[in-house]
Protein backbone atom coordinates (compact mmCIF):
# COMPACT_ATOMS: atom_id res chain seq x y z
CA UNK A 1 0.00 0.00 0.00
CA UNK A 2 2.76 2.43 0.96
CA UNK A 3 4.65 1.71 -2.27
CA UNK A 4 1.53 2.38 -4.37
CA UNK A 5 0.76 5.68 -2.64
CA UNK A 6 4.41 6.75 -2.75
CA UNK A 7 4.68 5.82 -6.44
CA UNK A 8 1.52 7.78 -7.25
CA UNK A 9 2.89 10.73 -5.28
CA UNK A 10 6.15 10.70 -7.24
CA UNK A 11 4.34 10.50 -10.59
CA UNK A 12 1.92 13.32 -9.72
CA UNK A 13 4.80 15.39 -8.28
CA UNK A 14 6.73 15.29 -11.56
CA UNK A 15 3.61 15.90 -13.66
CA UNK A 16 2.54 18.81 -11.45
CA UNK A 17 5.87 20.49 -11.02
CA UNK A 18 6.92 19.81 -14.59
CA UNK A 19 3.93 21.96 -15.51
CA UNK A 20 4.49 24.53 -12.75
CA UNK A 21 8.13 25.09 -13.67
CA UNK A 22 7.03 26.03 -17.17
CA UNK A 23 5.01 28.91 -15.69
CA UNK A 24 7.70 30.31 -13.34
CA UNK A 25 8.06 34.08 -13.67
CA UNK A 26 11.57 35.33 -12.80
CA UNK A 27 10.12 38.63 -11.53
CA UNK A 28 7.85 36.70 -9.14
CA UNK A 29 10.58 34.25 -8.13
CA UNK A 30 13.07 36.99 -7.25
CA UNK A 31 10.37 39.32 -5.86
CA UNK A 32 11.33 42.26 -8.06
CA UNK A 33 8.20 44.19 -6.99
CA UNK A 34 9.52 44.73 -3.44
CA UNK A 35 13.00 46.21 -3.46
CA UNK A 36 13.42 46.30 0.35
CA UNK A 37 11.57 43.13 1.32
CA UNK A 38 12.56 41.53 4.61
CA UNK A 39 12.13 37.80 5.01
CA UNK A 40 13.32 37.65 8.61
CA UNK A 41 9.79 37.42 10.09
CA UNK A 42 9.12 34.34 7.97
CA UNK A 43 12.23 32.43 9.03
CA UNK A 44 10.77 31.38 12.39
CA UNK A 45 7.59 30.25 10.65
CA UNK A 46 9.61 27.84 8.51
CA UNK A 47 11.33 26.16 11.46
CA UNK A 48 8.52 23.68 12.30
CA UNK A 49 8.16 22.86 8.60
CA UNK A 50 11.88 22.13 8.26
CA UNK A 51 11.93 20.01 11.41
CA UNK A 52 8.94 17.98 10.21
CA UNK A 53 10.27 17.67 6.66
CA UNK A 54 13.79 16.63 7.55
CA UNK A 55 13.19 14.78 10.83
CA UNK A 56 13.68 11.16 9.87
CA UNK A 57 14.22 9.78 13.36
CA UNK A 58 10.79 8.11 13.20
CA UNK A 59 11.97 5.98 10.27
CA UNK A 60 14.99 4.49 12.03
CA UNK A 61 13.05 1.50 13.50
CA UNK A 62 11.76 0.59 10.02
CA UNK A 63 15.23 0.97 8.50
CA UNK A 64 16.63 -1.30 11.22
CA UNK A 65 13.92 -3.85 10.47
CA UNK A 66 14.73 -3.84 6.74
CA UNK A 67 18.53 -3.56 6.89
CA UNK A 68 19.31 -5.16 10.23
CA UNK A 69 21.57 -3.42 12.70
CA UNK A 70 23.98 -2.16 10.05
CA UNK A 71 24.67 1.47 11.01
CA UNK A 72 26.56 2.27 7.79
CA UNK A 73 23.64 1.28 5.57
CA UNK A 74 21.14 3.12 7.76
CA UNK A 75 23.25 6.29 7.81
CA UNK A 76 23.62 6.13 4.01
CA UNK A 77 19.84 5.74 3.66
CA UNK A 78 19.27 8.78 5.88
CA UNK A 79 21.84 10.91 4.03
CA UNK A 80 20.61 9.98 0.54
CA UNK A 81 16.99 10.36 1.65
CA UNK A 82 17.72 13.81 3.05
CA UNK A 83 19.52 14.91 -0.13
CA UNK A 84 16.66 13.61 -2.27
CA UNK A 85 14.11 15.42 -0.10
CA UNK A 86 16.19 18.61 -0.29
CA UNK A 87 16.27 18.42 -4.10
CA UNK A 88 12.51 17.83 -4.28
CA UNK A 89 11.79 20.66 -1.81
CA UNK A 90 13.97 22.96 -3.91
CA UNK A 91 11.82 22.13 -6.95
CA UNK A 92 8.71 22.70 -4.78
CA UNK A 93 9.99 26.11 -3.69
CA UNK A 94 10.92 27.08 -7.24
CA UNK A 95 7.46 26.07 -8.48
CA UNK A 96 5.54 27.85 -5.73
CA UNK A 97 7.69 30.95 -5.22
CA UNK A 98 8.01 31.45 -8.97
CA UNK A 99 4.25 31.44 -9.49
CA UNK A 100 2.68 33.03 -6.40
CA UNK A 101 3.42 36.72 -5.74
CA UNK A 102 4.87 37.34 -2.23
CA UNK A 103 1.92 39.40 -0.93
CA UNK A 104 -0.36 36.39 -1.45
CA UNK A 105 1.72 34.37 1.03
CA UNK A 106 0.50 36.65 3.82
CA UNK A 107 -3.07 35.54 3.10
CA UNK A 108 -1.97 31.91 2.90
CA UNK A 109 -0.29 32.19 6.31
CA UNK A 110 -3.32 33.95 7.82
CA UNK A 111 -5.55 31.08 6.69
CA UNK A 112 -3.37 28.57 8.53
CA UNK A 113 -0.82 27.85 5.81
CA UNK A 114 -2.34 24.48 5.01
CA UNK A 115 -1.76 22.72 1.71
CA UNK A 116 -5.32 23.31 0.48
CA UNK A 117 -4.87 27.08 0.83
CA UNK A 118 -1.59 26.93 -1.10
CA UNK A 119 -3.23 24.82 -3.82
CA UNK A 120 -6.05 27.38 -4.09
CA UNK A 121 -3.50 30.19 -4.43
CA UNK A 122 -1.65 28.33 -7.19
CA UNK A 123 -4.96 27.59 -8.92
CA UNK A 124 -5.89 31.27 -8.82
CA UNK A 125 -2.61 32.28 -10.44
CA UNK A 126 -2.38 29.62 -13.16
CA UNK A 127 -6.00 29.23 -14.35
CA UNK A 128 -5.50 25.67 -15.60
CA UNK A 129 -8.11 23.03 -14.76
CA UNK A 130 -5.77 20.12 -15.50
CA UNK A 131 -3.04 21.62 -13.31
CA UNK A 132 -5.62 22.25 -10.57
CA UNK A 133 -6.57 18.58 -10.66
CA UNK A 134 -2.92 17.49 -10.57
CA UNK A 135 -2.25 19.77 -7.58
CA UNK A 136 -5.20 18.34 -5.65
CA UNK A 137 -4.28 14.74 -6.48
CA UNK A 138 -0.62 15.35 -5.59
CA UNK A 139 -1.47 17.04 -2.28
CA UNK A 140 -3.77 14.15 -1.31
CA UNK A 141 -1.08 11.58 -2.12
CA UNK A 142 1.49 13.68 -0.22
CA UNK A 143 -0.65 13.73 2.94
CA UNK A 144 -1.48 10.01 2.63
CA UNK A 145 2.15 8.98 2.13
CA UNK A 146 3.24 11.14 5.08
CA UNK A 147 0.63 9.46 7.27
CA UNK A 148 1.69 6.00 6.10
CA UNK A 149 5.38 6.78 6.62
CA UNK A 150 4.86 8.03 10.16
CA UNK A 151 2.60 5.13 11.13
CA UNK A 152 5.03 2.60 9.62
CA UNK A 153 7.86 4.02 11.73
CA UNK A 154 5.68 4.05 14.85
CA UNK A 155 4.44 0.53 14.12
CA UNK A 156 7.97 -0.87 13.82
CA UNK A 157 9.13 1.09 16.89
CA UNK A 158 6.31 -0.27 19.05
CA UNK A 159 6.86 -3.83 17.78
CA UNK A 160 10.54 -3.55 18.72
CA UNK A 161 9.85 -1.82 22.06
CA UNK A 162 7.37 -4.44 23.26
CA UNK A 163 9.13 -7.39 21.62
CA UNK A 164 6.19 -8.39 19.42
CA UNK A 165 7.14 -10.89 16.74
CA UNK A 166 6.19 -10.69 13.06
CA UNK A 167 3.37 -13.25 13.39
CA UNK A 168 -0.26 -12.36 12.74
CA UNK A 169 -0.91 -12.02 16.49
CA UNK A 170 2.22 -9.92 17.04
CA UNK A 171 1.27 -7.58 14.20
CA UNK A 172 -2.31 -7.37 15.52
CA UNK A 173 -1.05 -6.31 18.97
CA UNK A 174 1.25 -3.75 17.38
CA UNK A 175 -1.61 -2.41 15.23
CA UNK A 176 -3.77 -2.00 18.33
CA UNK A 177 -1.02 -0.06 20.10
CA UNK A 178 -0.37 2.05 17.01
CA UNK A 179 -3.91 2.97 16.02
CA UNK A 180 -6.16 2.57 19.08
CA UNK A 181 -4.82 5.46 21.25
CA UNK A 182 -5.06 8.09 18.46
CA UNK A 183 -8.50 6.79 17.51
CA UNK A 184 -9.71 7.09 21.11
CA UNK A 185 -8.13 10.55 21.38
CA UNK A 186 -9.86 11.60 18.16
CA UNK A 187 -13.23 10.39 19.41
CA UNK A 188 -12.93 12.23 22.72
Amino acid sequence: MTAIVLGAKVITFFLTFGSLLGHVQPATLFNVAESHASYTPYLLMTLPFCLASFGYHGNVPSLMKYYGKDPRTIVKCLIYGTLLALALYSVWLLGTMGNIPRPEFIGIAQKGGNIDVLVQALSGVLNSRSLDLLLVVFSNFAVASSFLGVTLGLFDYLADLFGFDDSAMGRFKTALLTFLPPMIGGLL
